[in-house]
């Protein structure tokens, strides 16, 4: 199952006509719409962050009628009448197969990054790596702790999971609780139904997860180690291991070793070494 080049120039084509008609820009974070009424539903929804549409079954709430009524219809109703063929998983839209199809199965990341050569399969998540990345721009900024993130699902999901505490979607196997539907369905493919559908290429490892196929290819093959301590010249591999050198050299923060794996954040560090002190 291949997209022939010429099918992808047309797909570059549309996507190139679609942004010329773009000329209303959003003056907060750059966002641009093809209507007036689509900048202020985005005003409203992301920066004003008005959600007059609640879930009467888990609260969640949302801008548009349209988010709600699919979110009732994905989560609780659990309709999915789109199947991968080649595995277990299922979507409430043709677009999301298609999508899925595309970055898992096919493999395919038109999109590159020309700074970090990082290639992508949508030209949305594209732009999302070059602000969240590059140009570190994180204009949704949590009002509570001043968190700030990239993107405005990343708030949301911020402030449903850490200030909240809402984990509505239970596994009906483990009773373990999510934040998030799409946890909940990481769950469950990972640990019950041990799904491993992301392959190393180089030595055929599996993994539940592309970050840890990411991880993967770059600590044991390319011994990529691009985080480096700001203190000393030790670099790591992956972001929370800098994360914890800093904290137990530099910072001098003792923790129980049985404790480690369950330790998540700098802050539940900062609590676990007060509690056993």
């Amino acid at each position: 199952m291949s997209t022939s080049p010429k099918m992808l120039i047309q797909k570059k084509h549309v996507k190139a006509v679609q942004d010329k008609l773009k000329r209303v820009h959003c003056q907060i974070c750059e966002a641009s719409f093809s209507q007036a009424r689509s900048l202020k539903r985005h005003v409203q929804a992301i920066h004003e962050n008005l959600k007059p549409f609640q879930c009467q079954i888990c609260k969640s709430s949302f801008a548009l009628k349209g988010s709600l009524k699919t979110h009732i219809s994905g989560i609780h109703e659990n309709l999915k009448p789109f199947p991968c063929m080649f595995c277990k998983s299922s979507f409430l839209k043709s677009e999301g197969l298609k999508k899925h199809l595309q970055s898992v199965h096919e493999k395919l990341r038109p999109y590159q990054c020309n700074i970090c050569k990082s290639c992508f399969s949508q030209s949305g998540n594209l732009k999302e790596h070059l602000q969240a990345v590059h140009e570190h721009l994180k204009p949704f900024k949590c009002q509570i702790c001043k968190s700030s993130f990239s993107q405005a699902g990343n708030l949301k999901r911020h402030i449903q999971a850490v200030h909240e505490n809402l984990k509505p979607f239970q596994c009906d196997i483990c009773k373990s609780s999510f934040s998030q539907a799409g946890s909940l369905k990481r769950n469950i493919q990972a640990v019950h139904e041990n799904l491993k559908p992301f392959q190393c290429e180089i030595c055929k490892s599996s993994f539940a997860f592309k970050s840890y196929l990411k991880n993967h290819v770059s600590v044991v093959h390319g011994n990529l180690k691009p985080f480096q301590c700001k203190f000393c010249k030790s670099s790591f591999s992956q972001a929370g291991s800098l994360k914890r050198h800093v904290s137990t050299v530099h910072e001098n923060v003792q923790f129980d070793n049985r404790c480690f794996h369950s330790v998540v954040l700098l802050t539940d560090i900062l609590k676990l070494s007060t509690s056993l002190t």
